[in-house]
């Protein structure tokens, strides 16, 4: 990044579940870069599905590992690993301290042209949350 709590150059990974607009339940993992100070703007890294699903009710043990030896991130959903090698340069120290918007939950509802609004809700329960250095296991 640029300065102190700027954002340009930074790099963010994540997993997310997804119900797209025909009704399917999918987990997704991504890799971005911050664009702006406060990153607003991003640009994609890399991303993906996992065959692994969700089903409401159902807990999933979800997780991303940053690999700097290897240049890569390491995502997990249940027992399916996906490695995601990069070629950014790793110029930056990880986040030494939890921030407390680092982990959380946003809805977003897909936005039709026709009929009403989509509405999104949910309910997450973040248990066991560990910053390391190795692959957790469910």
């Amino acid at each position: 990044s640029t300065g102190p709590g700027e954002a340009p150059g930074d790099v963010g990974a994540g997993v997310q579940v997804v119900r797209d607009a025909n009704g399917s339940d999918f987990i997704e993992w991504f890799v971005f870069r911050c664009e702006d100070p406060t990153c607003d703007i991003d640009s994609s890294v890399g991303d993906g599905t996992f065959t692994t699903n969700w089903t409401l009710g159902v807990p999933n043990f979800l997780f991303v590992l940053w690999d700097p030896a290897n240049d890569q991130f390491v995502f997990g959903a249940d027992a399916e690993l996906v490695a995601s090698p990069y070629v950014l340069a790793d110029a930056g120290a990880p986040i030494e301290n939890f921030p407390p918007n680092i982990l959380g939950t946003r809805h977003s509802a897909e936005n039709c042209a026709v009929g009403p609004p989509r509405v999104s809700t949910g309910f997450a329960n973040f248990d066991n949350v560990v910053i390391g250095v190795t692959v957790p296991t469910p």
